[in-house]
């Protein structure tokens, strides 16, 4: 009995991370298609400005990967907050793309990776209260 409840524990962790990964590609994905839609015309700010919101999804995921090497027990609050954040960034290219395009835009777009940082770094306390 003890052995089925920790295989389901197990997929149930794959499944979350699996999940998040498929989250994180589709979240990166959109967000290229908004920095191409803004029309930015050169392409090394093009790819700096790719870059620069592709990296913050790439350390969330090494971050899930890690956690569920780790076993510990805030794999699923962890994952919650990185979706939130990862969330952010599609939303908020949509709508200084779309919704409200105006000068300060490019502005919104370089502060989305501090967003997503601050929302993670807000989140450490809660982990640590899961920790134990």
């Amino acid at each position: 009995m003890h052995k089925d409840s920790e295989l389901a524990r197990i997929r149930c962790r794959q499944c979350i991370l699996v999940f998040s990964y498929v989250f994180i590609a589709i979240s990166t994905f959109i967000s290229f298609y908004l920095v191409s839609e803004m029309g930015v015309r050169d392409g090394l700010a093009w790819l700096t400005i790719t870059a620069m919101l592709w990296a913050p999804n790439v350390v969330m995921a090494i971050w899930l990967k890690v956690l569920n090497r780790r076993k510990n027990k805030s794999f699923i609050p962890w994952s919650i907050a990185i979706l939130i954040a990862i969330i952010i960034e599609p939303i908020m290219l949509f709508d200084a793309v779309y919704i409200h395009p105006d000068p300060q835009s490019p502005i919104v777009i370089m502060l989305i990776p501090v967003l997503q940082i601050l929302i993670l770094v807000g989140a450490v306390p809660i982990m640590m209260w899961f920790e134990y």
